[in-house]
């Protein structure tokens, strides 16, 4: 097991891009401890979870949630344990949460990858597997996935993002981010 310093490591891209598998599969690996905003909304919101909400309450339980993520972060980091987040990050409110917590926490590493995925077929394959399995998440169909799409705002300027393809099986996209990791291993 490879043991890294504290840190934050955020995964985001569209919903199926494989960042929660990816990040579940690290922390199988590493000292990595996954911390995921759909725990904390289910966690908070239980009501609401699964369901397709106005927008404008879809966004302040979001922003609600994204706040109790990023103060357990801080609680962990504090510990001297890494974490790792797959999230959509999908608007800027989401991202604002993670980039408050790199102003405020300097000293703690941050890196940001964004998934990528360019296949239908594949996130079609990911969604059928998805349902089956049985999912809480509110992307269900291909049209909800595509409307995913038009939601998601760029990262600020200047805020470095590392694309990793992962289109691929998850050991292989675990394997690309844990590239990128390499100095925040522990000695």
């Amino acid at each position: 097991m490879r043991t890294f310093k504290p840190c934050m490591v955020a995964l985001s891209g569209l919903p199926l891009h494989g960042k929660t598998e990816v990040a579940n599969h690290i922390a199988q690996h590493t000292n990595f401890v996954v911390q995921d905003v759909d725990e904390f909304r289910r966690k908070h919101f239980p009501a609401e979870s699964g369901l397709v909400l106005q927008e404008v309450e879809e966004i302040d339980i979001m922003i609600q949630s994204f706040r109790f993520m990023m103060e357990s972060v801080g609680y962990l980091t504090e510990r001297s344990t890494p974490v790792i987040l797959p999230s959509t990050f999908s608007r800027r409110v989401f991202k604002d949460e993670l980039l408050r917590f790199m102003m405020n926490h300097r000293d703690i590493p941050a890196r940001i990858f964004r998934l990528d995925v360019h296949s239908e077929s594949v996130i079609s394959a990911r969604l059928a597997k998805r349902l089956a399995e049985g999912t809480a998440s509110n992307v269900k169909t291909m049209e909800r996935y595509r409307w995913s799409k038009t939601i998601v705002e760029p990262w600020p300027d200047g805020v470095k993002v590392t694309p990793v393809f992962a289109g691929g099986p998850v050991e292989t996209v675990a394997k690309l981010v844990l590239a990128q990791l390499t100095d925040l291993i522990q000695q």
